[in-house]
């Protein structure tokens, strides 16, 4: 009778410290994958394809949609359940991103992308139109803001800054030996200036040279002065015409404003 008991009591203890063949380690529901850097493609750790390979250590709900397992060594997939409830139904308006030095892609912290690199963190806002989000790892994307009416005050209005051109201005001078013609056009733009190449045309028409100087205004159609460029001292001969050229740098703020034209060079006829 005692053998009997104390064989039931082993028979217990034995089963109470045998695993349940059903269940899971605490690895199975989250194991851990592997990358070569800059894949998109995760694999076993034994898997023949990226064998001799540097491989990155990710556990697999840290890779983002855009990451697919490898049908190799059958890497394992992720569970189609419903995601957990986020607890924030608002996200940051201005997250902080992860950059590589010289590049123009961008990415969250946890990018398998930037394992055993130096990332450079910024906020989202300060990123220009240059720079993309990682698709591997779902980096946030900016919000597309409706662009703004655009401000039509040229006389040949269209989309875009370049190429626009002012309207030409004429003039003689007091005594009316010179003849002064004014253009300027848009000849390059971008979020930050715009290009405004000028020409100036002068006629001498009296009988000795001239030099003349002066300046070009770029004013709004009220016709207050956004911006003014100088125009060198030059030699213009009896009866000879010349050409100066120049640009000037307007700020984009104040460029889409610029209207018209007026000239000083020389003393304007009144």
């Amino acid at each position: 009778m005692t053998r009997a008991i104390l064989a039931s009591v082993g028979v217990l203890c034995a089963s109470a410290f045998q695993p349940a063949a059903n269940q899971p380690s605490s690895n199975e529901s989250d194991p851990i994958v592997y990358l070569v850097a800059g894949g998109s493609v995760y694999h076993r750790k034994d898997c023949i394809s990226v064998a001799g390979k540097v491989l990155i250590e990710r556990r697999l709900s840290e890779l983002g949609p855009g990451y697919q397992p490898d049908s190799t060594c059958k890497a394992p997939r992720r569970s189609t359940a419903s995601p957990r409830p986020i607890t924030s139904t608002t996200e940051p308006s201005d997250p902080e991103v992860y950059l590589l030095a010289g590049g123009t892609v961008y990415h969250q912290r946890n990018c398998a992308e930037l394992q055993g690199k130096v990332s450079i963190p910024r906020q989202l806002s300060e990123l220009g139109p240059g720079y993309e989000p990682h698709s591997g790892c779902q980096a946030p994307k900016r919000a597309v803001r409706p662009s703004p009416a655009p401000v039509s005050t040229f006389s040949n209005s269209g989309s875009g800054g370049a190429g626009r051109t002012l309207p030409q201005v004429s003039y003689q001078s007091s005594d009316g030996t010179l003849t002064v013609t004014v253009e300027s056009r848009v000849t390059e733009a971008n979020d930050v200036w715009w290009k405004y190449s000028w020409k100036v045309t002068i006629r001498n028409s009296g009988k000795r040279p001239q030099i003349v100087s002066g300046r070009i205004e770029f004013q709004d159609a009220d016709g207050f002065v956004i911006e003014t460029a100088t125009v060198p001292a030059t030699r213009i001969d009896a009866a000879a015409e010349d050409t100066v050229t120049g640009f000037e740098l307007i700020t984009t703020a104040s460029a889409v404003n610029v209207a018209q034209l007026a000239g000083r060079i020389g003393q304007p006829k009144e």
